[in-house]
């Protein structure tokens, strides 16, 4: 199999890709996902675009389709999205109605990114034991064991950001999830709360200050910036090494829009956390170097049985 298509299912935009067998993209697609119109709208727009470019590239073998939310990959049904409104959609099942001649895979979007990142290591330098956390506007998990995807009895490995905030970091702002504070929204809403503590620090950052601007303040050595950062990231390693101790990951990957721009603060934590907190373990960290879900979408096909 030499080309696949990815499609990338988000709750504003799908992105489609057209990709050989090296993670080259050959075409590219991006579409408003119509959300408000309902599931049914929603896949008919999709297969309709999917359709277009099965034609234009006759040799695509493959359809592989990442979706946020619980994925019941094996079933090809997504079983809640919060983000799209949907719930127990039988997303493989209505796409192959209307696309009917073409294989097609479905996973969760961050399980997708994983396997696209291990398929397409162009530096064959990732292991097959991969723990692959994604921060974004929230927070989820993929976990390859022996070079296999775990999706868990309940189809919900690794999302860790569904975990209620330990009482023991007596965080008491807005949220009560991990991905409250681990996560691009979490670093503002950390940075919002530091602010209401005794002797908060100082700062010359808006009350309305977003993770980018809060990435940029602490290159200026802004306090409350750098002291979010700092607790930010405190708790991202205690969560991190916990999951590394009981999985014993050959690589650690730090991805997520907001993951990998704040990747340059976040490894070297990480990195010295591990080396004090778990000794006995010896990861390799690095930020990922696939942006792009649609493609690791398409990994999904090439790396199927049937692939």
């Amino acid at each position: 199999m030499s080309v696949a298509l990815g499609i990338d299912i988000g709750g504003t935009k799908t992105a489609f890709a057209v990709v050989d067998a090296g993670g080259g993209v050959l075409d590219s697609r991006r579409i408003e996902t119509p959300v408000a119109a309902g599931f049914d709208a929603t896949v008919t727009q999709i297969a309709q675009v999917a359709a277009e470019l099965l034609q234009a590239h006759p040799a695509i073998a493959g359809i592989g389709v990442g979706s946020p939310g619980y994925v019941d990959a094996q079933a090809g049904v997504v079983v809640m999205a919060r983000n799209l409104k949907w719930q127990d959609a039988p997303l493989k099942a209505s796409l192959a109605a209307a696309l009917p001649d073409v294989p097609i895979v479905i996973d969760n979007d961050v399980n997708a990114l994983a396997i696209g990142e291990m398929y397409f290591d162009r530096t064959q330098s990732i292991g097959s034991d991969v723990l692959y956390i994604a921060a974004g506007t929230g927070l989820a998990g993929a976990i390859i064991a022996d070079g296999r995807l775990i999706h868990g009895a309940g189809n919900v490995a690794a999302e860790v950001g569904q975990v209620r905030i330990p009482a023991g970091w007596g965080y008491t702002g807005v949220g009560t999830h991990v991905e409250d504070v681990i996560s691009g929204t979490g670093l503002a809403n950390v940075a919002a709360w530091l602010r209401q503590q005794d002797n908060a620090p100082a700062t010359t950052l808006p009350a309305a200050a977003d993770a980018k601007a809060i990435l940029a303040a602490a290159q200026q050595e802004d306090v409350l910036a750098i002291q979010s950062l700092n607790t930010f990231t405190g708790w991202l390693n205690e969560m991190v090494t916990w999951l590394a101790a009981a999985l014993n990951p050959s690589d650690i990957i730090i991805g997520g829009g907001f993951g990998m721009a704040a990747a340059p603060w976040i490894i070297p934590a990480l990195r010295e956390h591990l080396l004090q907190a778990a000794p006995h373990l010896h990861p390799n960290l690095s930020a990922s170097q696939l942006t792009d879900t649609a493609v690791g979408a398409a990994a999904m096909v090439f790396a199927s049985p049937a692939g």
